[in-house]
């Protein structure tokens, strides 16, 4: 039975393939239903496409070739050998899977529900599901380069994919998603009892303005083993239990855990852009502070006096046991009873000291050291018992060790005190 096409050619009677049918550059839409013992070959540009009644394969049935597979409506249960190089679409109606069935193109989920409790390797180059329900024990592997792009519908099964995107809000039924490339995550994604979702060392997930991870009871967990990147601003939610064992990165806006979290093992970097522009962390109840804390400038130079309160908690116990901060500042830490905060020290290498040699003629030396950049102002008065200190100098250090003199001392006057300010 030979479809040779161009277009589409429709048989709504029921249809039962005891030889062979090949379609070349053309679709067959078979909607009356059939028993299939036979083969379907799907030659370049051929798709055969299921759209009503009930379709059973028996193991004996195959569908095979170039071309494409689509299920569009009805019940197709699919106990034969699928095999095609094309694309396989589920935009309707309920696809079973019980034979063999081996995807290594485009798998597209529109609409509708695919069960996949069949035999063989499910490796699509990329799987795009807009709506509907993907669902059994066979896992999808996406390993190309076109990702998982999940615009809607319900996971069941398991997904493992190298990146790809998240967008609006999608349900995780109990499922298992594995990323280990760059993903996106741009919505919501609803976790019910028994959902997993784990990125991997070499998973990246970018966590969007706006995007949740939603726990809907029983156990579920979000874990990190890779880079898990928040980028801000506003506040991003995550109600499941947060297991951080990679790098969280906040650069910016806050990132709220309210489901439980553990951070043993993992590290965790805050992005600042000023005093008022940083990155946040708002865990709720009791926890415990652990793991490693490091902090990035983006394009910003810390002052003296600066303050960042990074975290917010109920209560806390524990410390953290390492940190990864910029160099050359005296980071100062403050675990207080609800906020945990970075401050911004005097340079631990700040001071004012007698010159060498003091005098220079009849001047008076001083040695002023400090980071290079550092804007001093140096004052003097003979009379600590009144407020009337003047300005000797002031001015932006281009060395670490600064030499100033005072032409207004000398070795037989009053006597004269100084102190210095850094800026």
């Amino acid at each position: 039975f030979n479809v040779v096409g161009p277009g589409t050619d429709y048989v709504t009677t029921p249809f039962n393939n005891n030889g062979a049918v090949t379609v070349s550059n053309a679709t067959l839409q078979l909607s009356g239903g059939g028993t299939e013992t036979g083969m379907f070959t799907n030659a370049v540009g051929g798709t055969l496409n299921l759209g009503g009644g009930t379709y059973t394969f028996t193991a004996n049935g195959s569908v095979v070739g170039a071309g494409s597979f689509t299920v569009s409506s009805g019940t197709a249960n699919l106990g034969g050998s699928m095999n095609v190089a094309g694309t396989y679409t589920v935009s309707g109606g309920t696809a079973n899977v019980t034979g063999a069935c081996t995807i290594t193109n485009t798998l597209f989920i529109s609409n509708g529900a695919l069960y996949l409790n069949g035999t063989g390797t499910i490796t699509p180059v990329s799987f795009t599901m807009n709506a509907g329900a993907e669902v059994g024990s066979q896992t999808v592997q996406v390993l190309g380069s076109g990702g998982f792009n999940w615009n809607g519908g319900d996971i069941y099964g398991t997904v493992q994919f190298n990146g790809g995107a998240q967008n609006n809000g999608n349900n995780l039924r109990g499922g298992t998603l594995v990323n280990s490339g760059a993903f996106a995550w741009n919505g919501q994604i609803f976790f019910y009892p028994g959902s997993q979702l784990s990125n991997l060392v070499s998973g990246i997930i970018t966590f969007a303005s706006g995007a949740q991870a939603n726990s809907e009871g029983g156990i579920n967990n979000l874990d990190n083993e890779g880079q898990f990147n928040v980028v801000g601003p506003g506040t991003d939610y995550v109600t499941t239990p947060f297991n951080n064992n990679g790098v969280v990165t906040i650069n910016g806006g806050t990132l709220q855990l309210s489901g439980g979290e553990s951070l043993a093992g993992g590290t965790l970097i805050f992005g600042i852009t000023n005093t008022s522009s940083f990155g946040a962390l708002n865990l709720s109840g009791s926890v415990t502070l652990t793991g490693a804390l490091g902090v990035t400038l983006h394009g910003y130079t810390p002052q003296v006096g600066d303050s960042f309160p990074l975290i917010t908690y109920g209560s806390k116990s524990g410390a953290f046991t390492g940190f990864n901060l910029p160099s050359g500042i005296n980071w100062q830490q403050t675990y207080g009873s609800t906020i945990y905060k970075l401050s911004v020290g005097l340079p631990l290498n700040f001071g004012l000291a007698v010159g060498q040699p003091a005098w220079t003629a009849s001047s008076f030396n001083l040695a002023i050291s400090g980071p290079v950049g550092s804007n001093y102002t140096v004052f003097v008065t003979t009379n600590l018992a009144q407020n009337n200190w003047s300005a000797l100098s002031n001015f932006v250090s281009v060395f670490t060790s600064t030499a100033l003199t005072d032409t207004g001392a000398t070795k037989s006057g009053t006597n004269r005190f100084y102190r210095l300010y850094l800026h």
